[in-house]
């Protein structure tokens, strides 16, 4: 209770010339489980995020960089960010996965 785990991606088309590390990272939306509390410290549940918009998952990927729109990517980060109330009750992570699929797939 008191704790959170936000997953951020970022993004690089194949056709963007710009540097990946320059790029933002954009928050995922969490899928389920929003509001699940660990019982002990080892009662892990499986988490899902996916890319969205204003919190809802839409499972798309898009962003625009300078003038041009980009829906494909080549490269792809994911960041993890736990926060937690209690210094001496941290969020953990165990088995992370992830996947990234092309367009249409």
């Amino acid at each position: 209770s008191g704790s959170n785990i936000h997953v951020y991606y970022k993004v690089l088309s194949g056709s963007d010339s710009q540097v990946f590390d320059d790029k933002n990272y954009q928050l995922m939306a969490e899928l389920g489980n929003a509001n699940f509390v660990s019982t002990n410290k080892k009662d892990y549940r499986e988490l899902s995020f996916a890319p969205g918009v204003s919190g809802a998952a839409n499972n798309t990927v898009s962003y625009t960089s300078g003038s041009t729109a980009y829906n494909s990517f080549k490269t792809f980060a994911i960041k993890i960010v736990m926060s937690g109330s209690d210094t001496t009750d941290v969020p953990k992570v165990r088995d992370l996965r992830a996947i990234a699929l092309p367009s249409g797939t």
